[in-house]
């Protein structure tokens, strides 16, 4: 009979994982978030008898989330090889079925860890305290960091972007970022439907005025910051204007390079043939640019009948030959090139976090050997350690690089920029999740990192979804998605002091100070009832 208690548990946990996807870009759903780690928290807290059982509940928890949130991920991009397609799916099943178990197991370590502690000491209990809501809430958060560490290249959907299809709510991340954010989230989702419910200690009326006063007021915060962000009409493009140019080169389509490099040239046409300003920036996706380049070119060739009347930050694959062994090598990098109206390239910035199994393969050590036996060959890039900033001459924009995914890693702008950069800019091909929820889940990093920062970001990519994104997280212009368009807008919204670069580093070491006390305590707790049992 406990058995199938314990089966019907486990699936009422990953039916809230699964539920929880709601909460995330496209949907945002408010109400999925607080189900979801409600319930989770009534299984370990109520029901659970062990931490096994503690255990097997957020691995199911986790496990339905992960299915569901990276469903999109049909094969690895590298693994897209025509003539190897039986190995090709083999491989990507095999990466598939691992990883994400491997992935859930952080959920579990979570429960577990919070069960052990938490209900060794207040067992039988019925009603639940606050300090285990933030303990709880701190737990999840830093096993959540402790997986985004160990598995550093795909930190995908932190909790906190539940936040995002809200304006008011998502001004926490300019607070308190996305980590920050994501301890809010967790908290109050347990919080609320606790106090709703009655099921909170009655001993902690006064601790939950506190709590529901400092939420209305971080709100009214929030909401005072938005209004006098918006009084400030500051433009940043000075007599300039850009233009957002999104090619929708189709994959798997047998095109010549020279006939991507016409529809190059004729999409700056078409972008620039109403516009008369000399002041004109263009700006192409990730690898638009359909040759090879040598970072020996001092000039883009293709610019030179072109009207010279704008600068080009463009996507390219890019090479540098060297020597070694008596033999000439290679080493390519993906790479974003600005060039100034004159066609001279000024800067080459070169992406710094290579997607796992897209641009590099970690486990390429235990692989090659089997590469030759089915006939793959696996060209790599190399990782960039190049300028990370572009001042653009039009203008004298500082411009903050972003290749492709570089846009979800929440502490990039703090390790690799200056931090006084006007705008981020992010150029990516989202190609390989197109007709996916990918698409907008890869879009929403680039809100999150609007408000963090308090950027404007301009988003370029080669089929969508392209956008400009102001610093209250509002997108003001965004692309359709699969779609051959331009955005052109002479107005860039200001910057905007937030808080999270401040503290960024100081938050994490205070949390997790605060969690290690609690866990001390709790030991300290476990020690006393068990003398008292064994008196």
């Amino acid at each position: 009979m406990r058995n199938r208690i314990n089966y019907i548990r486990y699936i009422i946990c990953f039916t809230a994982g699964i539920l929880l996807i709601l909460g995330f870009a496209p949907y945002y759903s408010l109400t999925s978030t607080p189900l979801s780690f409600f319930t989770l928290f009534c299984c370990v807290y109520f029901y659970d008898r062990s931490c096994i059982e503690a255990f097997k509940s957020g691995f199911f928890f986790n496990l339905g989330y992960l299915y569901i949130s990276l469903s999109w991920i049909k094969e690895p991009p590298f693994l897209a090889i025509p003539e190897q397609k039986l190995i090709c799916y083999l491989l990507a099943a095999g990466l598939f079925t691992i990883a994400i178990p491997a992935l859930a197991l952080f959920q579990g370590l979570c429960t577990a860890t919070f069960y052990y502690f938490e209900r060794r000491v207040t067992k039988d209990s019925k009603q639940i305290t606050i300090s285990a809501i933030a303990t709880f809430s701190l737990l999840s958060v830093a096993f959540e960091d402790l997986r985004h560490f160990i598995c550093v290249k795909f930190p995908w959907n932190p909790i906190s972007h539940t936040l995002l299809g809200n304006r008011l709510l998502r001004q926490f991340l300019s607070s308190v970022g996305s980590w920050g954010s994501g301890l809010l989230v967790i908290f109050f989702s347990i919080f609320i439907p606790a106090l709703l419910f009655g099921l909170l200690n009655k001993k902690e009326s006064k601790a939950c005025m506190l709590i529901i006063g400092l939420l209305i007021s971080s709100l009214l915060l929030n909401h005072a910051g938005i209004s006098q962000y918006e009084e400030n009409h500051t433009n940043l493009l000075q007599n300039a204007k850009i233009h957002i140019i999104q090619l929708n080169n189709r994959k798997g389509v047998n095109v010549s390079n020279y006939e991507l490099l016409y529809k190059f040239n004729s999409a700056i046409h078409a972008a620039l043939k109403n516009n008369t300003d000399n002041h004109n920036i263009v700006i192409f996706s990730e690898s638009a640019f359909p040759f090879l380049l040598s970072k020996d070119t001092p000039f883009l060739e293709c610019m030179e009948y072109l009207q010279n009347k704008f600068d080009l930050i463009v996507g390219a694959d890019t090479y540098i030959k060297y020597q070694k062994d008596q033999h000439i090598r290679y080493m390519h990098y993906n790479s974003m090139i600005y060039a100034n109206h004159l066609g001279r390239i000024k800067t080459i910035y070169d992406k710094r976090t290579l997607v796992p199994f897209g641009e590099y393969n970690p486990l390429k050590f235990m692989l090659q050997s089997v590469y030759p036996l089915v006939s793959i060959n696996i060209e790599e890039y190399t990782v960039g350690t190049s300028s990370s900033r572009i001042v653009m001459e039009r203008g004298n924009i500082r411009v903050a690089p972003y290749i492709c995914y570089e846009i979800i890693f929440d502490r990039y702008y703090l390790n690799n920029t200056k931090g006084d950069e006007d705008v981020i800019l992010n150029i990516t091909n989202d190609i390989w999740c197109s007709g996916t929820i990918g698409m907008q889940q890869h879009f929403s990093h680039a809100i999150a990192r609007a408000l963090e920062y308090g950027k404007s970001v301009i988003r370029v990519s080669n089929n969508g979804i392209s956008g400009i994104i102001n610093p209250l997280g509002d997108v003001i212009k965004e692309t359709e998605i699969d779609k051959e368009c331009t955005i052109s807008t002479d107005f860039i919204p200001p910057t905007r002091d937030t808080l999270y670069p401040q503290i960024a580093y100081l938050l994490r070491i205070s949390l997790y100070t605060l969690l290690a006390l609690r866990l001390l305590t709790y030991s300290s707790k476990i020690r006393y009832t068990m003398a008292k049992l064994y008196k």
